[in-house]
């Protein structure tokens, strides 16, 4: 469990009871595990929509294919390399 032995979290634990007391550690450890709930959602979210996009980019249906994107990237470079020149020489 990432790279942590059990005498490693035995000796976290003790620490904690010490630092927070035996009141308070329930609470601090339902809150921690509120928080790494909501950044494991929030991971699982992004993966789905990572996923979801690759799904949509594969599909067969869809134009788009790296040669075709890479061209659309030249052109829009091109055009903005001229917008550039000429607000350039128009100072």
């Amino acid at each position: 469990m990432f790279g942590i032995s059990m005498p490693e979290i035995t000796v976290i634990l003790i620490i904690a009871i010490i630092v927070l007391g035996p009141e308070k550690l329930p609470k601090v450890l339902v809150e921690l595990a509120k928080y790494f709930k909501v950044i494991k959602k929030t991971i699982n979210d992004a993966k789905s929509s990572f996923d979801q996009e690759l799904r949509i980019f594969a599909s067969p249906s869809s134009k788009r294919t790296p040669k075709n994107i890479k061209r659309v990237s030249r052109k829009q470079a091109r055009a903005c390399a001229k917008s550039s020149r000429l607000r350039s020489s128009t100072r």
